[in-house]
């Protein structure tokens, strides 16, 4: 128990002392309290209101608070994303007005800036690290160009489904970058992969998934020059061979490993995936050649305690590993006990037996796609409300073994899972008669 002391006393009066200073000649509490603060804490809680707060409600209290949500110091990260509905010239003048010490941007899908409006955003930025400009239709290398001149610090860029070339990596390759996403710019070639390799050898992350003309010829050239730092890397595989993972493999850092069609690669690259000791994700989709023993030996030597990390894998997604069987299940559900998501659509093979074994070890898991698991009939899954208390997502659709009602007792019992039926509709909680 504690048991009050001198200076507990002492706070109680200075405080006491601070409230009547801020009462009027009623007695009523001065609303002046919170400016009383220092300019630096307010600061700091102004630092944790949301950017649409502080865009449409925040300079709306006072003036004193306008004043403080204009200040640079609170727009060095924006994502506009979080306000869609803020029109062009609102985010254009928000980002010329405010932001000289913007750091991160990200415009994605505002595809109605200008050539001219861009100019002017290079120009109010010049501190800018960070940047995305995914799904932007309006980017070209003219636009690139620009953005290289003006922000000689960028570090992070994101052009994901932009109509670039490989003049624009050209352009990007005088960057100190540490990370690069170009998926699905369909227009790049092999020479982007080696363009920026061997320009930006400290690259982290490499992100050139949905281009399905890179070769084994710009892995090799990848990984020679990337290989020490290279943590991250996402590649579409439908023209790579088993020795563009072999080469993979030297990249001892790798923590994040995805191959979008797998169709043309065999077990060979399991082998070589199993010598990644620091996966927390990996991602094989379409590996129709992978054979369930080979899986299974993939399982048991990424187990988590033959790791170099504390989690060992913690997302796991292998759609159209349609070879997958309950044996090859049973051994990743034992080897990866922290998993967080798993993805297993399409594979047609694996019956209860073999994925009530998720169910009993995989007890973190927040995220489970089963589309197309036509064998599951899902008796298992009731056991989810004590055995995976943090699954907040379940995609059942285009599994025809498995009922609605047993999905809609699942929604029923564990609080904010969305579900997933057969037609891929969510389901809603329903409330039971009394």
């Amino acid at each position: 128990m504690h048991f009050p002391t001198a200076s507990d006393h002492k706070a109680k009066e200075i405080l006491h002392l601070k409230e009547r200073e801020n009462r009027g000649m009623n007695g009523i509490l001065s609303p002046n309290l919170f400016d009383d603060l220092p300019e630096e804490l307010i600061m700091e809680i102004f630092s944790f209101i949301s950017l649409k707060e502080l865009c449409l409600t925040i300079p709306l209290v006072c003036k004193k608070w306008k004043d403080f949500a204009a200040s640079p110091l609170l727009w060095q990260h924006l994502d506009f994303n979080e306000i869609k509905c803020l029109t062009t010239k609102a985010l254009y003048n928000i980002i010329c007005m405010k932001c000289p010490l913007l750091k991160r941007l990200s415009l994605k899908y505002r595809s109605e800036l200008s050539a001219y409006e861009m100019l002017n955003i290079a120009k109010a930025c010049p501190q800018l690290q960070q940047l995305s400009l995914a799904f932007c239709g309006q980017i070209n290398e003219k636009i690139v160009t620009m953005f290289a001149e003006y922000f000689p610090d960028l570090q992070d860029i994101n052009l994901e489904g932009c109509d670039i070339t490989d003049g624009c990596i050209n352009d990007l390759s005088i960057l100190p970058l540490k990370r690069i996403s170009v998926s699905h710019c369909v227009h790049l070639s092999n020479d982007s992969l080696k363009t920026i390799a061997t320009s930006c050898s400290h690259l982290q992350s490499i992100n050139f998934d949905g281009i399905q003309w890179i070769t084994d010829d710009a892995v090799y050239v990848m990984v020679e020059y990337c290989h020490a730092h290279l943590e991250k890397l996402w590649l579409d595989g439908a023209n790579l061979t088993d020795n563009s993972i072999q080469a993979i493999a030297n990249c001892i850092n790798l923590k994040v490993f995805s191959l979008s069609f797998c169709d043309n690669l065999s077990d060979v690259t399991l082998t070589w995936i199993k010598q990644m000791k620091k996966l927390q994700t990996l991602r094989l989709k379409k590996g129709i050649n992978f054979t369930a023993k080979v899986l299974q030996e993939l399982f048991i030597g990424l187990h988590v305690d033959l790791m170099d990390n504390a989690t060992g894998i913690l997302y796991l997604y292998l759609p159209e590993c349609s070879n997958m069987n309950d044996e090859a299940v049973k051994s990743l559900a034992e080897s990866f006990p922290n998993l967080l998501e798993l993805d297993l659509s399409w594979c047609w093979d694996i019956t209860d037996q073999g994925f009530i074994n998720v169910v009993l070890n995989c007890n973190e898991m927040q995220s489970m796609i089963m589309c197309g698991m036509r064998e599951i009939m899902g008796n298992c899954l009731l056991n989810l409300p004590k055995l995976m208390p943090r699954l907040r997502y379940l995609d059942a659709s285009q599994c025809n073994k498995m009922s609605d009602q047993l999905l809609l007792e699942l929604v029923n019992t564990v609080k904010n899972l969305t579900v997933l039926n057969y037609y891929c509709e969510i389901l809603r909680p329903y409330a039971f008669n009394k």
